[in-house]
């Protein structure tokens, strides 16, 4: 579709893109997703390294999973939460990771999903021509935080290149693909869009395993009557057994609906992953039966591999016969 009209603000409290308002949250809600607990940083992170860029490939055998699952969208990791929002068209999303490097990176992403009105002048921003008026609008977007600009100017300067390779490597998939995401799909990028410029798009240190921010945000969830759509995970569960931590009580403490998912990546020969989605209802009838320890044990044993093999489903439940 054409791009829209230039003036992207109707109102102080609607605005416009692609024909259709949505408006900004309630007063009270908005400041409540604005105020939940953040984590503190922990003692180290995964490798010693920032995962500034997804080395999932796969996504889109999910596409039809996630689609128009609304709620909020959590997820941990970058860019590949967006291509699962463009599917799920959450009404809020919120950005955590356990590494403030990643959480500030999602910041960027805000500022330049408000500055560009299409995919195309949101992949521009990365690009070398564009650095220094990319680099301003930073600048601009945190002028009355000039510590947080500072950090947010040198992790753009040192990390730009990185993220739009990335998207070229994208872009090549899906092309391949014939697969639609927000990179090159004007209504799902727009829809991104207006949960930047509405107030319902967040960014939080979050660990999964701590007792912060997984209970700040149940405590939210419970408070208005918004519910999971999707909880993206990737590959964290490779890493720790269920029992870790506070990771258990995070989970049932969630409000999922009938239909919220759950969906966690697995890696396996080095490189390629494994797809895992089941109803986030079910993931926590798991976590209270105590029959599996690992999520390695959960998708061998009780996964169902779909006729994508990289696809599986977990649909049984603890008290399903063998």
């Amino acid at each position: 579709p054409p791009p829209p009209p230039l003036k992207p603000i109707i109102s102080e409290e609607m605005t416009w893109s692609e024909g259709v308002v949505m408006p900004r949250l309630d007063a009270e809600i908005e400041k409540a997703l604005h105020s939940l607990n953040a984590d503190p940083a922990p003692e180290s992170i995964t490798r010693g390294m920032h995962y500034v860029v997804s080395n999932e490939l796969r996504h889109y055998i999910l596409s039809d999973i996630v689609k128009e699952k609304r709620g909020i969208h959590i997820g941990v990791g970058a860019e590949q939460n967006y291509i699962l929002a463009g599917w799920s068209k959450p009404d809020i999303i919120i950005l955590m990771d356990f590494d403030q490097y990643i959480v500030d990176l999602h910041k960027i992403y805000e500022v330049f999903f408000k500055a560009s009105w299409t995919p195309e002048e949101f992949i521009d921003q990365w690009k070398s021509k564009n650095k220094e008026r990319s680099i301003q609008r930073i600048k601009d977007a945190y002028k009355d935080n000039p510590a947080l600009s500072k950090k947010l100017v040198s992790m753009y300067k040192f990390r730009y290149r990185r993220v739009q390779a990335k998207f070229r490597e994208i872009l090549g998939i899906y092309k391949e693909e014939k697969r639609k995401c927000f990179l090159n799909d004007y209504s799902q990028y727009s829809h991104l869009k207006r949960l930047a410029e509405t107030g319902r798009m967040v960014q939080y240190r979050g660990n999964l395993t701590a007792d912060k921010f997984l209970n700040s945000l149940a405590n939210f969830s419970h408070e208005y009557g918004i519910h999971i759509g999707t909880l993206y995970m990737s590959n964290a569960e490779y890493y720790f057994p269920f029992a870790t931590g506070n990771f258990i009580s995070n989970m049932m403490a969630q409000t999922f609906g009938d239909e919220g998912l759950v969906i966690h990546t697995h890696p396996y020969s080095g490189v390629e992953y494994q797809y895992i989605y089941h109803r986030g209802v079910n993931f926590q009838e798991w976590l209270t039966s105590r029959k599996v320890k690992t999520l390695r044990r959960l998708k061998d044993k009780y996964g169902t591999r779909q006729k994508d093999s990289d696809l599986i489903e977990i649909s049984k439940r603890p008290e399903d016969k063998k």
